[in-house]
């Protein structure tokens, strides 16, 4: 996916527009959402400017934002969420799908659970780029490999589409970052599932 800003895209008008908004929200308290709908609808350079200007004044009032429009269906992350969940209720297959002994991945794939000293109270299933070969998928249920790979496709594409927009808010030359960070072999996705606190840990 390629998409292609130019610093005289953006008018005095979409910039005053998105600082008042960024401004707004900074007196209110409230977390910036960015509608990314212009990128996907090809709707012209002045869409795209406005959303690239609410990006740069959320960055630099709050330091992050929600995407929402971001092109990940609601359907694929809500499927991805309920075989999750299924997953983890079934204790032979988070037996059978921890990670691959002696496996080369840079990173431990497959089913894990925190160390009980850890303050995060969580098991999780960890995956690499489906490409390199390293995922541990559970064998049950059904279509879970489907929806995760989907997931992760998905996410990595509106991760590298954010990359270009920062890019441009940042006044980098076109393509800085894409060639700064250009190694997707880190790229990872972790599916969490945190247990309930304990009536000791709800007391203090």
């Amino acid at each position: 996916m390629s998409h292609v800003f130019k610093n005289n895209d953006a008018t005095p008008e979409t910039i005053e527009a998105a600082e008042t908004l960024s401004e707004d929200m900074a007196d209110s308290g409230a977390l910036p959402v960015v509608d990314l709908a212009p990128f996907f609808a090809g709707d012209g350079q002045g869409g795209v400017a406005r959303a690239t200007e609410a990006v740069r004044e959320a960055c630099r009032t709050h330091g992050f934002f929600c995407a929402v429009n971001h092109g990940v269906p609601p359907e694929l992350m809500s499927r991805a969420l309920e075989l999750s969940a299924v997953f983890f209720a079934l204790p032979d297959e988070k037996a059978k799908a921890g990670p691959a002994e002696g496996s080369k991945a840079p990173l431990p794939t497959g089913y894990a659970r925190q160390p009980a000293h850890s303050a995060d109270k969580n098991e999780y299933v960890l995956m690499l780029d489906p490409k390199l070969g390293f995922n541990v998928y559970p064998a049950e249920p059904d279509g879970f490999r489907e929806a995760v790979d989907e997931c992760f496709a998905r996410l990595t594409k509106l991760g590298l589409l954010v990359q270009e927009i920062l890019n441009e808010c940042m006044g980098l030359p076109p393509g800085f970052l894409k060639g700064y960070n250009s190694d997707r072999g880190l790229d990872f996705m972790m599916v969490p599932h945190y247990f309930p606190a304990t009536e000791e840990e709800s007391n203090t």
